[in-house]
């Protein structure tokens, strides 16, 4: 299991690049919460957005294929 945290705020100076305010990367770099490479396999993903200035929050639950 690997738990990411991304952060964004409304500062038009994080949208380099050609992003859109919509927009934005979260990296992560292949491992588990323990440091170690996850193998092969399908997984299942959640994904949770929450707006603080709408005061709503969507979750979408997706599958991953690491070949």
């Amino acid at each position: 299991m690997r738990t990411l945290n991304g952060q964004t705020n409304n500062s038009s100076e994080c949208c380099g690049k050609g992003a859109s305010a919509l927009s934005r990367d979260i990296v992560w770099d292949g491992r588990d919460d323990f440091g170690d490479k996850i193998g092969k396999g399908v997984y299942v993903y959640k994904l949770t957005v929450r707006s603080n200035t709408l005061n709503k929050k969507v979750e979408k639950i997706e599958k991953l294929v690491i070949l």
